[in-house]
């Protein structure tokens, strides 16, 4: 009980917060400032359906083409939105796409391509279900820490011993034709999901050209956007990135892009879920909550 009122107390005074600094200081984005919200999964229709509306009433989206303008001088309009998911779940085509394409908003997918067409789980959802009970996030965490080679041989392990394996349908070819056809663009996040800072220079070049090549040919046109796994900024990467001629790469930083023409390879996204409440979101958007949460990982 102690707790539940200590939450509701919490949500409700983010929430007043919110109201007073939305109205009076920091309702709208500055002109200089881009929004690039960083969605997943969609596992709360009702409520990505609320965000987009917002998002269509009260901001600007732009497409990935905007940017890419905006990169080269062109100036994006005042409280500039643009959104994007990172690794391809289903939801993304059979949720949030026609909801996007309803509201005319452009978004970006960023996928993985070695998963392109298979029955495979995404790996941290494997670690998570193969390790004990109530450990499953911890398991996450510390395999991202560790050197990739290391990595995968935990995996592989895990594997083995798991008593059933997990699956999980995923995207193929036919399904990023139609995300394109909602007008949701493809991006390159790598081939298998590795934290690219614990990999070899080798496997970051190996992660992003094989994921680079899949792209390009399927999309019958250089793939031209990236997206870091779990937002780790690595600078072999940047190098790939820009010799490959990619547009823009993006991180996972919760931080307005302020001026991304001036570190296009360092693109700051905003956190957030498809279940994140309306007010949450408003204050993300304000730049307000972003700075809240450096704040509090400070203090």
């Amino acid at each position: 009980m102690a707790d539940t009122a200590r939450t509701t107390r919490a949500t409700s005074l983010e929430r007043a917060l919110a109201a007073s600094v939305l109205n009076q200081l920091s309702s709208r984005l500055r002109a200089n400032d881009l929004a690039v919200l960083a969605y997943h999964g969609v596992e709360d229709a009702d409520r990505f359906a609320a965000h987009l509306d917002h998002l269509r009433d009260h901001t600007n989206p732009i497409s990935v083409h905007d940017l890419a303008e905006s990169l080269q001088g062109r100036p994006l309009p005042e409280r500039a939105v643009l959104v994007t998911f990172d690794d391809g779940d289903r939801t993304v085509l059979t949720t949030a796409a026609p909801l996007l394409e309803e509201r005319s908003i452009p978004a970006i997918c960023f996928v993985v391509t070695a998963l392109l067409g298979t029955d495979s789980a995404f790996w941290w959802d494997e670690a998570a279900a193969y390790s004990a009970p109530g450990t499953g996030v911890e398991t996450v965490r510390r395999l991202k820490t560790m050197a990739n080679s290391d990595r995968l041989a935990e995996l592989d392990e895990m594997r083995r011993e798991a008593a059933d394996s997990i699956t999980r349908r995923q995207l193929d070819a036919d399904d990023l034709a139609a995300l394109i056809a909602h007008g949701v663009a493809i991006g390159n996040h790598t081939h298998s999901h590795p934290c690219l800072d614990r990999c070899t220079g080798g496997e970051v070049g190996d992660e992003i050209r094989q994921s680079h090549d899949v792209l390009s040919g399927l999309l019958g046109e250089p793939c031209r956007w990236f997206a870091y796994p779990n937002g780790n900024l690595d600078r072999r990467a940047e190098a790939t990135l820009v010799s490959l001629g990619y547009a823009g790469a993006f991180l996972f930083d919760h931080r307005l892009a302020r001026r991304p023409e001036s570190s296009p390879m360092r693109i700051s996204r905003l956190r957030v879920n498809a279940t994140t409440p309306l007010h949450r979101l408003e204050l993300i958007l304000s730049g307000l909550h972003p700075r809240l949460h450096r704040l509090r990982g400070r203090s």
